[in-house]
């Protein structure tokens, strides 16, 4: 009777394939199961109604949330900041799509004063135009400048 014995290449392949195993368990897959970061004023599925997602940044920002939110209120006078994150912030409705972008994703209440985005026919001024339940602009948070804002009831 021989005896089996797992040399060397056999022993590497056996670690490789658990570490592959390891990876799909616990890599991109297991992202995606992680709830991301989420904003007070809007739930994560009304933002990927929208094709935009949220998740944990992974890298450290160069624009410091106190500059970023002077950015967002300077961009929208009138407004003020209610919450600012940092995000790894991702749309698949735009064209080129953005994909984990490091931003700030800042959350801002609309003051009396304050003149957002306005969609449909025009003419309607602030006082007629319904106000969203909530508005929120993603600042690069490596350069400062505006990616984009969303707003919607």
């Amino acid at each position: 009777m021989r005896k089996l014995r797992l040399g060397g290449l056999a022993m590497a392949t056996a670690a490789l394939v658990a570490a592959v195993l390891a990876f799909v368990a616990l890599g991109p897959g297991a992202r995606a199961n992680t709830p991301g970061p989420t904003l007070d004023s809007v739930n994560s599925a009304l933002l990927a109604e929208e094709g935009i997602v949220l998740e944990t940044a992974t890298q450290t920002a160069t624009v410091s949330q106190a500059d970023a939110e002077v950015d967002a209120v300077a961009l929208f006078p009138g407004s003020t900041v209610s919450q600012a994150i940092l995000v790894g912030f991702s749309d698949t409705h735009v064209v080129p799509s953005i994909d984990d972008r490091l931003a700030w994703a800042v959350s801002l209440d609309q003051g009396s004063s304050f003149r957002g985005p306005s969609y449909g026919p025009g003419g309607g001024s602030a006082a007629t135009r319904a106000p969203a339940s909530f508005f929120v602009v993603f600042i690069d948070a490596q350069t400062g400048d505006l990616i984009e804002g969303t707003t919607g009831s």
